[in-house]
């Protein structure tokens, strides 16, 4: 009998298991459709800021507020389910603790009760309610905890680093240098950034002068340790996803090319040697691919080279200028910023994404500004970009598929955004 009870015991608790894991919403789907999710928050301004990160997302529909219930918290289930509503959030909120639940309308399921204690921010406490709801009904980390990292013209009207919350909220300077910062680029674990900055420096015969600085500075702390510094370029930085190396442009022995610095070792190495311009490297996912933009054949071109081999393919053909690649998490995308032709009508940067193989390109932007510097999000399904469609550089936010943007700072001009991938 005990035997029965504890294989009953082992049964139940696997199908809990189960239920648990399942995934309710398939953004891979074909023919994906976005489910209709009523939230419903006691507390207005945590109210605001889930619902905006849920519509950011580009996975749900909101049901509108003219078909709530009228007493939506004590409403029932029935009550819900006329309104089309597909998920019910359900979130009360004190001093002390906020509670979560999630619903399936349907048939009135809980699929999610969760407590915790309110962060000091209410951005900070919505953003987990809606990393949970995410990753609850998704099976996948949301981007709502996640940060970007720009150069953005500070009160004095420097160019420094600020970071903010993925949407844009929350802008804060992280340096505070009275000179030009370039091409940030955030470390696989988010605790770092690489990052270049114009700094004065002494050279036997010159004596001080403004130089390119490469510099490491921990996002915490502001601790800084200088890669490379001196006569020349050190820019367009990146890391490669395991955190060890960085890679970048360096032009100190003559033409710029690409080297590669190892973290642990802090040796320098070169990487890409053609003649011309070899710029802003991007490492595929999987380390065993650089993508880098190179003049060697004529305009700046996209090149893919395979990092055993040093084997280089040429990936475009097409534009007048072809810069700032950087590759998804996935594996399966490049993104970049292309110029048609600067002397002729479509005079403007834009936004493309092409493939590894090179057999399919998109454009995602057209005849609005110069669309520039784009950077994946870690779920791979969103990148981030400046833009001057509005007179002044902003952030802008577009899903992978080119069909949703949405607009994430104004009134200060920030360029050279780097998404956190965690």
């Amino acid at each position: 009998m005990k035997k029965i009870a504890l294989i009953l015991c082992f049964f139940i608790t696997h199908l809990c298991v189960l239920e648990a894991s399942k995934i309710y919403v398939n953004i891979g789907a074909p023919g994906f459709k976005q489910p209709i999710v009523a939230v419903n928050i006691a507390d207005s301004n945590l109210e605001k800021i889930v619902k905006s990160d849920l519509l950011i997302s580009d996975v749900f529909e909101l049901l509108s507020q003219d078909l709530y219930p009228k007493d939506p918290f004590n409403a029932s289930m029935s009550e819900w389910s006329v309104t089309g509503a597909e998920y019910l959030l359900q979130v009360n909120s004190d001093n002390t603790s906020v509670i979560v639940k999630l619903y399936a309308v349907k048939d009135g399921s809980e699929l999610l009760y969760r407590s915790f204690s309110p962060f000091v921010s209410k951005e900070d406490t919505a953003h987990e309610i809606s990393s949970s709801i995410y990753e609850r009904l998704t099976g996948s980390k949301g981007i709502f905890k996640t940060k970007i990292i720009a150069v953005c013209k500070d009160k004095n009207g420097f160019k420094n680093l600020f970071m903010m919350d993925y949407d844009g909220r929350r802008l804060k300077p992280i340096t505070e240098h009275k000179t030009l910062c370039l091409s940030p680029a955030i470390s696989p674990d988010a605790q770092n950034v690489a990052y270049t900055v114009y700094a004065s420096k002494r050279i036997r015969g010159q004596g001080n002068i403004m130089v390119q600085e490469l510099r490491i500075r921990n996002i915490k702390t502001g601790k800084e340790t200088v890669v490379v510094g001196g006569t020349g370029q050190s820019s367009g930085v990146t890391w490669s996803s395991d955190g060890q190396k960085l890679a970048f442009t360096y032009s100190g022995n003559g033409d710029p090319d690409i080297y590669l610095y190892d973290i642990d070792t802090k040796k320098m190495s070169p990487l890409v040697t053609n003649r011309g311009l070899d710029v802003e490297p991007s490492f595929s996912p999987d380390g065993k691919f650089i993508v880098f933009s190179s003049s060697k054949s004529g305009n700046p071109e996209l090149y893919k080279m395979d990092l055993e081999t040093k084997e280089q393919t040429r990936l475009t053909f097409n534009r007048h200028y072809n810069s700032s690649p950087e590759w998804s998490p996935d594996g399966g995308s490049i993104v970049f910023a292309g110029l048609d032709n600067p002397f002729g009508k479509r005079s403007y940067f834009d936004i493309f994404v092409i493939d590894p193989s090179a057999t399919k390109i998109d454009r995602f932007t057209i005849d609005n500004g110069n669309n520039e510097d784009p950077s994946w999000s870690g779920e791979g399904r969103h990148f981030v970009f400046s833009s001057t469609r509005n007179k002044s550089s902003d952030l802008y936010i577009m899903n992978k598929e080119g069909t949703k943007e949405t607009r994430i700072t104004s009134g200060i001009s920030c360029y050279s955004p780097d998404w956190s991938k965690k």
